[in-house]
């Protein structure tokens, strides 16, 4: 769930980012998502159930944006110091 979470945080950061001809911002979140799910096999439909129990426990969705922070934070640490 973390590595998923993450995954859709970036693309959405890139999402608004990216001027693509063509796509609205909304198609290229909803292309992301769907390369997302496809790359850690897992459906739309089973993420949504997953974060729909999370939703209803706010203790672990706590944890899990902990862990995500954690994440995101160690691979903008990682790109700066490419610079």
């Amino acid at each position: 769930m973390v590595n998923i979470m993450a995954e859709m945080h970036i693309a959405e950061t890139m999402a608004r980012n990216t001027i693509h001809l063509g796509d609205t911002n909304i198609q290229l979140v909803i292309n992301y998502y769907d390369f997302i799910y496809q790359k850690n096999n897992v459906s739309e439909e089973k993420f949504k159930k997953s974060y729909d129990y999370y939703i209803k426990n706010p203790v672990l969705l706590d944890s899990v944006y902990s862990e995500i922070i954690t994440k995101l934070s160690d691979k903008q640490f990682r790109l700066k110091a490419k610079r």
